[in-house]
Formats: structure tokens, C-alpha cells, sequence
């Protein structure tokens, strides 16, 4: 199990120190919208590439759409507050595609998630981490709010959702790839058309249909979504070639950034 973390923190690694090899793009925004990197906000524009350890912020009546340069698209609602926490990338022995895995935290907020990826890719996981639930999906569209009492609501628009009955701590983003760490734990798989709420007393959650208002969310937003998920995913290399004309305007910060990035990771991780 240690050679397993190792080669997994080798990898995690490898991808941060990439300076040229962002993990995601911006396709869309709309309103006031800022993204936190190296304790300094910077204005959110389209085509603007991201980081592992950015957190996206968005003010009211805003939004930020993202496709993953590996086919997977988030949509972060206002008044959101939402970070790329961990991208992990391993190949099996004797397949030839890798698996890609993805942790996230919504600290207050709402995102929307299309997960498919590109037929070059495994899906592994991708997990949402807030401050009562642990999301853990394996291709599907759902949404998770976190609402002013930090419950969690989550509601699946297409597939299964499993959902983690855990404390939430600091540490179970490095957790949630140790298999010993699902070792007796509760889960609750939330099926297509179901929505449930967790909350801190780790309780299991009563599932129901899908709510008004989340039914007229899946009208207005949801469906529209998933068609442009699909042609976002199309235009692609459209999308990266215009990232880096945007890297290319910005080379001089974008550069200075990277390098705070590095220093800081490598400070914190040396430490440990």
C-alpha cells in the first residue's frame, strides 16, 4: 500500500510541476468572477487556464463553466466558493488508456457536473468534497449545494451517485486514495431522479424525488448544459489552442504565478 501512495504522490508530482500543463480551461463566465491563486484574486476571463490549488469564487447572479483536458465539465453556480483540490493519473498494467481522478472541495455554493471523459481516458473517480458529505461519482450528472447551514444537498440528474458518511477533515483528501480508509464506513448510493440532504450529525438521509425547484433547475440549466458539455468537449482543441494564446498574453505573470505555486507546494509538502 506505501509503494501505491508513493506512486501516487510521484504523479500528483509530475502534474504540478508541469508549468505548461494546466489541468482545466474556462469556456464560459458571467458576472462578477475571481479565481484565488497564491492568496491573490485575479479576474476570471474565458479561455483562462487553471491549477490544481485554484479556488473559483463567484459573486451573485455569476457563473463559470469548465471543461478538464480530460472531457469533464463543471458548471459553479453564484455565491460559490470552489477549489481544485487533487488530479491523480495512473495506467494499469497491460491496459494502454490511463484513469484519471479528480478531488474537488465546495466550501460554499453550488456546482453542476457533467463527468464523461474523453475516449482516451479510464474514468476513476471524481469526488466532491463539502463541509457534510463526500460525493463519489463514476460518469453522471448531478448537482451538490451546500447550503448556509453547510448541509448538503445533492440531487442526480443522470447515473448513481455514492455518497461517503464520514467527518470531514483537512486530511481525507489524501484518505480518499487509501483503501484502508473505506474500511467500515457508511454509504448511500442516490439513484437518477432522487435528490437527499446530509447534514453534520452523519446520519443516513432519506432519499425523495427531485424537488420544484430542482426540477425547474434541471429545465432551465441542467438540460442546456449537457448540450453544450457535448459540444464543448467537440470544440476542444479549439479551446487549448485559444488557452494558449491567453497563456501567451499573460506569460510574464502566468509564469510568475506558476513558480510561487511550485515554491509554496514544495515548502508545505517537504515539511510533512
Amino acid at each position: 500500500m506505501r509503494n501505491i501512495v508513493l506512486f501516487l504522490v510521484i504523479l500528483f508530482l509530475q502534474q504540478l510541476f508541469a508549468e505548461e500543463n494546466p489541468v482545466a480551461l474556462v469556456v464560459k463566465t458571467k458576472g462578477r468572477t475571481v479565481v484565488e491563486r497564491n492568496k491573490k484574486e485575479i479576474k476570471i476571463e474565458q479561455y483562462m487556464p487553471l491549477y490544481l490549488n485554484d479556488k473559483i469564487k463567484t459573486d451573485t447572479a455569476s457563473f463559470v463553466e469548465l471543461l478538464f483536458d480530460t472531457g469533464i465539465c463543471l458548471r459553479i453556480e453564484g455565491k460559490s466558493v470552489f477549489e481544485l483540490k487533487k488530479f491523480v493519473q495512473y495506467t494499469y498494467e497491460n491496459e494502454e488508456k490511463p484513469y484519471v481522478n479528480f478531488v474537488f472541495k465546495l466550501h460554499k455554493g453550488a456546482v453542476l457536473t457533467d463527468a464523461e471523459v474523453f475516449n482516451k481516458y479510464n474514468f476513476g473517480s471524481l469526488h466532491i468534497v463539502t463541509p457534510t458529505a463526500v460525493a463519489s461519482v463514476r460518469g453522471t450528472v448531478f448537482y451538490v449545494n451546500v447550503v448556509d447551514d453547510d448541509n448538503t444537498k445533492i440531487a442526480v440528474f443522470k447515473g448513481e451517485v455514492e455518497c461517503l458518511i464520514t467527518e470531514i477533515s483537512e486530511d481525507i483528501f489524501d484518505k480518499l486514495f487509501e483503501e484502508e480508509f473505506y474500511e467500515l464506513k457508511k454509504w448511500v448510493v442516490i439513484e437518477e431522479g432522487h435528490q437527499t440532504v446530509f447534514s453534520q450529525d452523519l446520519v443516513l438521509p432519506v432519499q425523495t424525488g427531485l424537488s420544484n425547484d430542482i426540477i425547474e433547475y434541471r429545465k432551465s440549466v441542467v438540460n442546456d448544459f449537457v448540450k453544450l458539455s457535448q459540444r464543448y468537449r467537440k470544440e476542444f482543441e479549439e479551446f487549448k489552442e485559444r488557452r494558449s494564446k491567453w497563456i501567451e498574453k499573460h506569460k510574464e505573470q502566468f509564469k510568475k504565478d506558476i513558480i510561487e505555486q511550485k515554491n509554496k507546494f514544495k515548502k508545505e509538502f517537504y515539511q510533512h
